[in-house]
């Protein structure tokens, strides 16, 4: 994992650095245009890097814990700053009902 962490790359806009692999989770309650996908933007803003960049053994791991819908489509790395952590949300009922 680590490796795949340094290949980055990491987006910064928010106070959490993030990574994606599959669809793009963009965020909705932030004013950041990079984090905000309009019409006119290109089809690859809404890919990161390829599942197939994660190690071979996560998918399937993740998925036999059971809970998770298959096929997964989307991976995010978050790496917390400084005193950053995860605050008090909601998920946007969009995203789904499966989280790992």
């Amino acid at each position: 994992l680590e490796a795949v962490d340094r290949a980055g790359p990491w987006m910064r806009q928010i106070r959490r650095a993030q990574q994606f692999f599959g669809l793009v989770y963009y965020q909705t309650s932030h004013a950041v245009p990079e984090l905000q996908p309009t019409g006119a933007s290109p089809d690859t803003a809404q890919r990161g890097r390829p599942l197939s960049d994660l190690p071979p053994w996560l998918l399937p791991r993740v998925v036999g814990a059971g809970g998770v819908e298959q096929p997964v489509n989307q991976v995010q790395g978050n790496e917390y700053l400084d005193d950053s952590g995860i605050g008090l949300h909601v998920e946007d009922p969009a995203a789904g009902a499966s989280f790992a």
